[in-house]
């Protein structure tokens, strides 16, 4: 009995195959009839390879694949002891909308099914699972022989400097692509996910090509959405309509392509693009359907509007029966740019990422996660080669084992390191120079009142001291002419709270009227309201700030302040005779929080980001004042209050808004009151959300206020071409307040209005759009705002602010 089920074994035998397209690119998911025996059917994985049991049962592999001829390959005496490699010819074919005549489209039929079992499916929906990750990302040159042959060919080609250089320099692009690639990175992560929005994913080794010690993670499934589940997956930062999305019928047009059987199982073929007509972010691609729970087994989808880049993702599911669950195996993506840096050598982008060691019943607890969607090891960029040969799912290509040697073998590429560092500060604020850090936009800055600011920032970092950071800046307004200075230092207590205790002083300027709300990150002045402060206070502050995250997506701050703030403008403040100019001195205490549910922080460029998030964010605010403690002149309270959300909806384009509110009581002169701020209702080249357009520049002052920014942003009005591709917009913005005590202001203009102020505005983006590099867009566009209501003008010509807006998209 020994010897018959030892021979059985060694009996069978099995084919290994890769199929390719004629550039030689992998294709994934085609489906293979041995003999042409639809129940026999298996599919390429998502790298294209396949194995086939016991060959010798079968002469022959019929090949079939949307987008490709059909094709039928001898398998008689093939050498099972190498891998046969089989290549498919594209086909001029093309997916035409089709009419059905009589009764419903079969495939909908299937599609309705797979909305039905979406939660099932969706490994969002799980009550746990934990899982590894190995995930690979490449960039290359990929020369475009038959464009440039075609090009050569021309009769009429002038041989001038610049068909010269194009020529020498596909030469060295195509010599460079056949020996390496341009990057190569690879990273392994564990994953944990506990439902209610707890996930967590540990970077355990991290690998760039030509960095010693690489900063950043850039995974190659953050290209994509995890699982093609969600109602409007998000590729590459844009959201699109899901396929499967609910009465997703209406908007696509799904044709049932080819079945395939499996045992008892069938694997359905459908594939699907939006309906002619219909306009909204669409993709196109095919469906492989599987019958057991309507599950699906392969997705392949690209956007399905025309652009300079090309994006495409693939993703291979697992069935785990242990479990009776389907979950993701394996997820691809490539993004080409198939015209930069020449128009006969494009750049590509490909990622991996191979998911295994799945898990459902690991012990998690809500306590071990954190709102960090990562955490690296500190070892993650020291792994030996043993290490990453364990690691990796599939061996490296020769082309990227040279890409690793190619860049430790040349010096002169050192200095890549170092320029990258460059590109993390503007996107940080923050430029690593060994112990010290460079806070890059103190370096620059603009207003009415200061016009250009120049100056400097320096803090230790965490080479210094992981507990202790200390530092200061410096700057100059070259049109008050005026120096400004400050300095910190913190005490890390805790990191996993993130508590903090920092201590400062402050001698600057400060804009009088804003409602003071907590923010997660400090920005950049220049490309918000503040290009537009014209009236400033001398600021002097003393400090003690404690910080930390209570749980997981609130962050608490308590700050303990005195502070003087003296007007550069003409004011006074008190009533009857007895009046104060000068400078205003406060002793306060502010307790304030911001909790955003759903966000996660991402390390990035070695700064740490705040993912968008779909929930509304919540900032609170509670600042108490003493009088007659050490030094403060005003008791008061301030109460502040602030909601911003911004939501894609399904077809109907984003709805974003902001509201705040405030309210002091006690009776302050103007730096701590609200000042309407606008832009005021002239032409201007900037374009700046979340401001009054048509209010003149702190034209209105309340101690309390309500205010609502609201813009909804639709839908291209069309696609069809690409130098055009108008998105309309609609804004509205209300601002209403009151001010109690109006007579203790003096010597500066205001208005308090007792209505709302009310203004509306109609943007169109992307009038014209201009090919940039043959990989983006710019877009120019015009938006016009209006001032309405009770508080507008009786000119009407004088309600009316004009914009020129800018657009960048690829």
């Amino acid at each position: 009995m020994l010897c018959v089920f030892t021979q059985t074994i060694y009996s069978q035998q099995y084919l290994n195959g890769k199929i390719i397209d004629n550039r030689g690119e992998q294709l994934a998911f085609v489906n293979i009839l041995p003999d042409g025996d639809t129940y026999q059917g298996l599919c390429t994985d998502i790298d294209g390879r396949f194995q086939l049991k016991n060959p010798s049962n079968y002469s022959e592999l019929h090949l079939s694949y949307i987008g490709y001829q059909d094709t039928i390959v001898s398998i008689v005496n093939v050498d099972l002891s190498k891998e046969i490699i089989l290549q498919m010819q594209t086909s001029s074919f093309k997916i035409q909308e089709a009419v059905v005549i009589a009764g419903e489209n079969p495939a909908h039929r299937i599609i309705r099914a797979v909305v039905r079992n979406r939660t099932k499916n969706n490994p969002d929906k799980l009550a746990q699972y934990s899982c590894q990750t190995y995930n690979k990302l490449v960039a290359e040159i990929k020369p475009n022989k038959e464009e440039y042959e075609a090009r050569n060919n021309q009769p009429n080609k002038k041989k001038n400097w610049f068909n010269r250089r194009q020529d020498t320099l596909y030469q060295i692009y195509s010599s460079f692509s056949q020996e390496r690639k341009m990057m190569v990175m690879e990273t392994v992560t564990d994953i944990d996910f506990l439902a209610s929005n707890n996930y967590n994913e540990h970077v355990i080794s991290n690998k760039i090509s030509g960095f010693k010690e690489p900063s950043f993670v850039a995974l190659a499934k953050d290209a994509q959405p995890f699982h093609f589940y969600d109602a409007q997956p998000i590729i590459l930062g844009d959201t699109y309509l899901s396929p499967i999305s609910i009465n997703s019928e209406n908007f696509y047009f799904f044709d049932w392509r080819d079945t395939l059987f499996q045992g008892l199982d069938t694997i359905f073929v459908i594939s699907f693009q939006p309906k002619k007509g219909k306009t909204f972010e669409a993709l196109k691609g095919v469906l492989y359907i599987h019958s057991h729970h309507y599950a699906i087994q392969n997705v392949i989808a690209e956007p399905a509007r025309a652009a300079n880049t090309q994006i495409r993702i693939e993703q291979k599911y697992q069935f785990l029966k242990e479990n009776d669950q389907w979950f993701p195996e394996q997820l691809n993506f490539e993004w080409l740019m198939p015209k930069y840096p020449l128009p006969v050598a494009g750049l590509g982008i490909q990622g991996k990422s191979y998911i295994s060691k799945v898990h459902f019943d690991k012990a998690l607890a809500k306590k071990q996660f954190n709102s960090f969607k990562y955490t690296i090891d500190e070892d993650a960029h020291v792994q030996s080669d043993s290490t990453w040969d364990a690691q990796r799912i599939e061996d490296l290509e020769l082309r990227e084992q040279n890409t690793y040697i190619w860049w430790d073998t040349m010096p002169r590429l050192q200095k890549v390191e170092k320029r990258m560092k460059i590109a993390e500060s503007f996107i940080s604020g923050v430029y690593k120079m060994g112990k010290l850090d460079l806070d890059t936009p103190r370096l620059l800055d603009l207003n009415e009142y200061e016009g250009t600011r120049l100056g400097i920032g320096l803090h230790t970092n965490q080479d210094w001291s992981k507990w202790f950071r200390i530092g200061g800046y410096i700057g100059y307004g070259f049109q008050d002419k005026a120096w400004k200075y400050g300095g910190d230092v913190q005490f890390r207590i805790d990191k996993r709270s993130n508590l903090r205790l920092e201590l400062g002083l402050i001698n600057d300027l400060s804009a009088p009227g804003y409602i003071q709300l907590p923010a997660l990150y400090r920005q950049n002045r220049i490309f918000d309201s503040g290009l537009y402060d014209t009236f400033m206070d001398d600021y002097l502050e003393v400090y003690a700030q404690l910080s930390a995250r209570i749980f997981k997506n609130a962050d608490v701050y308590l700050r303990f302040s005195q502070n003087s703030r003296t007007p550069n403008y003409d004011y006074a403040f008190g009533s009857g005779d007895v009046l104060s100019a000068g400078s205003y001195d406060f002793t306060e205490i502010q307790a304030s929080c911001r909790y955003a549910f759903g966000e996660e922080y991402i390390p990035i460029m070695g700064q740490t980001f705040a993912s968008p998030t779909r929930f509304p964010i919540l900032q609170l605010s509670y600042t108490k004042g003493f009088d007659s403690i050490l030094g403060g002149e005003f008791d008061f309270q301030i109460l502040s209050l602030g909601i911003t959300q911004s939501v894609p909806l399904r077809r109907l384009g984003t709805l974003s808004y902001k509201i705040q509110a405030s309210r002091t009581i006690g009776d302050l002169p103007i730096s701590r009151l609200i000042l309407d701020n606008g832009v005021g209702a002239t032409f201007s080249l900037l374009n700046i959300d979340e401001v009054f357009q048509t209010m003149e520049t702190n034209e209105a002052l309340y101690d309390q206020i309500v205010r609502l920014f609201f813009k909804h942003q639709f839908m291209p009005i069309t696609r069809k071409v690409t130098w055009t591709q108008p998105r309309p917009s609609v804004v509205f913005n209300m601002s209403w307040g009151d001010l109690d005590r109006p007579d203790l202001h003096h010597d500066f203009e205001f208005n308090t209005f007792r209505s709302p102020y009310l203004e509306t505005g109609l943007i169109l983006d992307n009038i014209v759009r201009f090919n940039y590099l043959n990989v983006a867009y710019f877009g120019l566009g015009w938006a016009t705002y209006m001032r309405v209501g009770s508080n507008a003008y009786d000119n009407l010509a004088e309600n009316f602010a004009h914009r020129l807006t800018l657009d960048f998209s690829f």
